[in-house]
This record gives structure tokens, C-alpha cells and sequence, in this order.
């Protein structure tokens, strides 16, 4: 009874761990890669603004559309158990807002450099500066929710533990 108490119990830590790992972690992760990918995009557009060099617009594009499935799997991999997605849903919302501009100022900037770099420092920053907050706050949302139900699973992790051992001391004095 004791081995089969364990075993269970082994396996419950281990769900809730991989729950944390696939689901806490992932979308931590594509939170990384959400930023890291909209940055480069973004230095490519301002320098295709600045030199005129178009040819960085193709990075710009793909990083554009690595940026879209990017966002696709991160909201895929948001925790079930969090009810409340408004920080999921602003920061997405952030992220399409500023990609919406992006495109925009990637075709003005093959004709008009100076009206893509207006763009660039009137709406593009802005809008940046704003997913980049939205992004932080979920970040930190995520890391505080993962690290209250590893709190939780510690806990019962400990009550367990000593209840098996109250198992085997009752067990062993009979």
C-alpha cells in the first residue's frame, strides 16, 4: 500500500510539473520569442528608413510572419487554468496593432523615407513601447501563477511525505 501510495503520488508531481513546463514555461518562452522577433523587425524597418536599403524588407516580412505563428502558439500554450486572459489578449492586441503599423510603414518606406520615418518615431515607438509593457506584464503574471502552484505542489508534496511515513511507522509497530 505504501510503494502504490508513493508511485501515485510520484506521478501526480510529475503531471503537475510537466503541466508547468508545457503551459508556464512554453508561453514564457514564446513570450521571449515574440520579442525578440518584433525587435529585429523593428531595427530592420528603422534601417531601411534610414539608409533606404530595401533590401532588409524581406527580413522585416518574415520576422512579421514568424511573429504571426509565433503569437498563434503562445496562445495556444497560455494555461488552461488561468480564466482570466486579458494580459494574453492585450498583449496580442499590442502585438497586431504594432505589426498592422509595421506593414503599413514598409510599403510607405519604399517611396517616401522621411514620411516612414515620421511613422516610425509617431506610431511604430509607441506602439512598441506598449507591446513591450504588455509583454512584461504577462510575463510576470505567468511567472507569479507558476511559482504559487509550485508552492502548491511543495506543500502537498510535504503532506504527503509525512503521511506515508505515519503509514509505515503505524505499519511497522503492527
Amino acid at each position: 500500500i505504501i510503494i502504490v501510495a508513493t508511485l501515485v503520488m510520484m506521478n501526480v508531481q510529475k503531471n503537475a510539473y510537466t503541466g508547468i513546463i508545457d503551459h508556464y514555461v512554453e508561453t514564457n518562452t514564446l513570450i521571449a520569442d515574440c520579442r525578440i522577433e518584433y525587435n529585429i523587425a523593428a531595427r530592420n524597418l528603422r534601417d531601411v528608413a534610414l539608409s533606404g536599403n530595401t533590401t532588409a524588407l524581406a527580413t522585416v516580412n518574415s520576422k512579421l510572419e514568424e511573429l504571426s505563428g509565433t503569437m498563434a502558439a503562445m496562445e495556444s500554450a497560455y494555461p488552461k487554468e488561468l480564466s482570466d486572459r486579458s494580459l494574453l489578449n492585450a498583449f496580442v492586441n499590442t502585438l497586431n496593432t504594432w505589426t498592422a503599423e509595421a506593414k503599413q510603414i514598409a510599403e510607405v518606406v519604399k517611396t517616401d523615407r522621411n514620411r516612414a520615418a515620421d511613422m516610425i518615431v509617431s506610431e511604430c515607438t509607441p506602439a512598441l513601447d506598449a507591446a513591450a509593457a504588455a509583454g512584461t506584464a504577462l510575463a510576470e503574471h505567468l511567472k507569479t501563477e507558476q511559482g504559487r502552484i509550485i508552492s502548491q505542489q511543495n506543500m502537498t508534496s510535504t503532506i504527503a511525505i509525512f503521511v506515508i511515513i505515519g503509514v509505515m511507522f503505524v505499519a511497522t509497530l503492527i
